[in-house]
């Protein structure tokens, strides 16, 4: 697990590991359904309307709506790379400002500009974090903790961005049931040839962290709501049916979880 504060030269070193894995990923047909899967097609329009059509945007609108959060609320997304999520939130009427200190034109705040110049949708870019600013109504963040260094110092300074009682959405966080697991999810990452360092954490410490930066009511969700899974992944299935892949589904994640499978994590502020 990570001990020690990057230097802003390792920072910088793997923003460029991920934008030469980003580029290589594109040119490899091996790895076509990575791209698409994580959304990273070149043209950064088309990838906002595969994001905006998945079950990965219907969860995050799903956890600001059950979070009391909703279209005309303030929200950080934090660390979001290309702006998919501040994008797309922006299209369904939110205030949505993008905290990405990434400039790459590629995968980062750079990409997020030329997004938002071609998709007409205004949203906020920043390299900094957004201080003296109202606060936000709520932070999501998509695949992003697992990244952190100092995630309770981290979280911590989200938390006070937020009004009393805002909250936090992180999706998509890849998870270990024990540290043994790490060479094996690091063996299967498609980007960690090319330097990109991948790691996880246990559901206990991703909770334990959100504690320990001072977030109440934190919770550790299955990713995927059957109303997602039957709408946008068996849309064609009758509802018996549907509904016992779910279940089959969710047992197996339970029972035989693989290194990586994802979680999502809802806290509120003080």
């Amino acid at each position: 697990m990570p001990a020690e504060t990057p230097s802003s030269a390792e920072i910088a070193d793997q923003d460029r590991a991920y934008e030469r894995a980003v580029l290589a990923a594109r040119g490899e047909p091996a790895l076509r359904r990575v791209v698409m899967d994580s959304f990273l097609q070149k043209d950064v329009t088309e990838a906002l309307d595969a994001f905006r059509a998945s079950e990965h945007f219907a969860r995050i609108r799903r956890l600001l709506r059950t979070s009391g959060v909703t279209p005309g609320g303030r929200v950080l997304d934090f660390g979001g790379g290309r702006g998919l999520v501040a994008a797309a939130l922006s299209a369904e009427g939110y205030t949505a400002t993008l905290w990405e200190p990434n400039r790459s034109p590629v995968c980062g705040s750079g990409a997020a500009e030329r997004l938002r110049e071609q998709s007409g949708l205004h949203f906020e870019v920043a390299a900094a974090p957004p201080t003296g600013e109202e606060p936000f109504d709520a932070v999501v963040c998509r695949s992003v903790l697992h990244h952190i260094e100092e995630p309770v110092e981290e979280l911590s300074r989200l938390r006070e961005l937020l009004v009393p009682g805002g909250a936090l959405v992180a999706s998509d966080e890849p998870t270990i049931r024990r540290e043994s697991e790490l060479p094996a999810l690091r063996q299967g990452h498609p980007f960690v040839p090319f330097g990109v360092e991948e790691t996880a954490y246990t559901v206990g410490e991703y909770l334990s962290f959100l504690e320990r930066a001072g977030f109440t009511r934190t919770r550790a969700l299955f990713p995927v709501a059957f109303s997602d899974y039957r709408r946008l992944l068996r849309p064609r299935s009758p509802l018996p049916t549907a509904l016992l892949l779910y279940l089959r589904y969710r047992l197996r994640s339970r029972l035989r979880p693989a290194p990586g499978q994802a979680c999502s994590l809802v806290a509120l502020g003080d």
